[in-house]
């Protein structure tokens, strides 16, 4: 399977997370970062998300894919901050006619990081009602794929 190359991705990274393999940054991809620089509060990464957002959208720019990589924290308020931020992704996807959110964490992160996110996507699948966008997990191994849109969306995978 190919990795995300033809599309507008917007790729948002926790603090510690590394580069998620599947994304290319070569060949022209049309690719915007937002990394947590610094550790601190994990709420901070949701104000810096939504004002590139709001300066990538005031230029014309929507991503049809969002990526956001966890760093594997699983204190509450990690997973608070992770959760309110991967719901107003996708939620920003609804609404702009994107396709995709991915969620992915390194594979070197415990098996309760990885179970965590695998939950989050869980939970995440109610806002996929009656719209086509696709939500994949990546935790290591083949991503797991929801929505209705799966069927439509190209495959992603972890590059070989």
């Amino acid at each position: 399977m190919d990795p995300i190359t033809a599309c507008k991705t917007l790729v948002v990274l926790e603090y510690g997370s590394s580069w998620p393999p599947f994304v290319d940054r070569t060949n022209g991809a049309d690719v915007a970062v937002v990394a947590q620089h610094y550790t601190g509060q994990p709420g901070r990464l949701l104000s810096q998300v939504a004002e590139r957002a709001l300066e990538r959208a005031a230029a014309g720019w929507h991503p049809q894919e969002i990526v956001l990589v966890s760093n594997g924290s699983t204190d509450v308020d990690s997973e608070a901050a992770r959760s309110i931020l991967a719901r107003g992704l996708l939620a920003s996807l609804r609404n702009t006619g994107g396709r995709r959110l991915t969620l992915s964490i390194d594979d070197r992160c415990g098996p309760r990081a990885r179970a965590n996110l695998r939950a989050l996507g869980i939970a995440l699948r109610p806002a996929l009602a009656g719209c086509k966008l696709e939500l994949c997990v990546h935790t290591g191994g083949e991503p797991i794929r929801y929505g209705t849109g799966a069927r439509h969306a190209p495959a992603l995978a972890r590059a070989s």
